[in-house]
C-alpha cells in the first residue's frame, strides 16, 4: 500500500475502496446518508492503520459524484475524527511535503463547508509523487 499524492484519493486504500463496487453499489448515484455512514464506520472498525485514507477518499469520490452534503454531513462526526487524525505531527511528518497535505485537506474541508473550488485545484491534489 502506498500514496502517490497529498489527495484524498491519492493512495492505494481510498482507491481499493472506491473501485470496490460490492461496497460503493450501496451508495452510488444515491444520497443516502446513513449507507455512506455505515460504510465508513465499516471502514474504521475493519482497518487498523489507515481507515482515514479510505474514509476520505470515499467522501471525497462521492463529493466528485454530486452527493449531496446533506447527505455527507450525516458522516461529519467520522469525517471530522479522520481529518482531525491526518492533521496530528505524527501524521503529517510521514509526507515529504507537510505543507503540500496540509493544504490538500483544508480544500477538502473547504469543499465539505460547501465552498465551489476550482475542479483543477481539487484534481492537482490527486496527482504526483511523495
Amino acid at each position: 500500500m502506498g500514496a502517490w499524492g497529498v489527495g484524498m484519493q491519492a493512495n492505494d486504500t481510498a482507491l481499493d475502496a472506491i473501485g470496490d463496487e460490492r461496497k460503493l453499489k450501496k451508495i452510488r448515484k444515491t444520497n443516502d446518508g446513513p449507507k455512506l455512514q455505515k460504510l465508513l464506520q465499516e471502514a474504521k472498525e475493519h482497518n487498523d492503520w489507515d481507515w482515514e485514507w479510505e474514509v476520505l477518499g470515499v467522501v471525497e469520490y462521492r463529493l466528485d459524484d454530486g452527493m449531496s452534503l446533506d447527505a455527507i454531513n450525516q458522516s461529519r462526526g467520522i469525517i471530522n475524527e479522520a481529518l482531525a487524525s491526518e492533521r496530528t505531527p505524527e501524521q503529517l511528518e510521514c509526507w515529504k511535503s507537510m505543507l503540500d497535505r496540509i493544504a490538500a485537506l483544508n480544500l477538502f474541508e473547504r469543499r465539505l463547508n460547501g465552498e465551489k473550488v476550482p475542479q483543477e485545484e481539487g484534481e492537482a491534489t490527486n496527482e504526483g509523487l511523495l
